[in-house]
């Protein structure tokens, strides 16, 4: 199977791998996948008080389209509101990677994470 490009550059470079404090105030995770499925993604944001993510980094297990996904969702979010990160979606994910259709469900994991961090920042009530 040939990959495009962008998942090539994203999973040869990802953007933004790393961990924050998921007890932190201001930090959302977010997760999506399992190890019994061959995938995961984990998604954090840092957000500010007027609810824009300043940081966004990302930690995934699977094959090279789920990295793929996972550091363009993580660059994606940079600089964004809580609100546009909320209406993130897995569409965004495939038109930007190009992926083939046997691989739509790493955009829906990176979707689903970052959803996820999206409701563990808002739930821990500073926004």
């Amino acid at each position: 199977m040939r990959y495009s490009d962008a998942v090539m550059e994203h999973f040869l470079h990802p953007r933004h791998v790393g961990v924050m404090n998921s007890s932190d105030a201001d930090v959302g995770t977010g997760e999506a996948g399992s190890h019994k499925t061959g995938a995961v993604i984990r998604i954090q944001l840092k957000v500010s008080d007027q609810g824009q993510i300043q940081e966004s980094c990302f930690k995934a297990y699977g094959c090279g389209c789920t990295i793929a996904a996972a550091s363009f969702a993580a660059q994606w979010l940079q600089n964004r509101s809580l609100e546009q990160a909320a209406c993130f979606s897995s569409a965004d994910v495939q038109q930007a990677l190009e992926l083939p259709p046997v691989k739509v469900h790493c955009a829906l994991l990176a979707q689903e994470a970052v959803q996820a961090a999206v409701a563990s920042v808002q739930n821990k009530g500073v926004f």
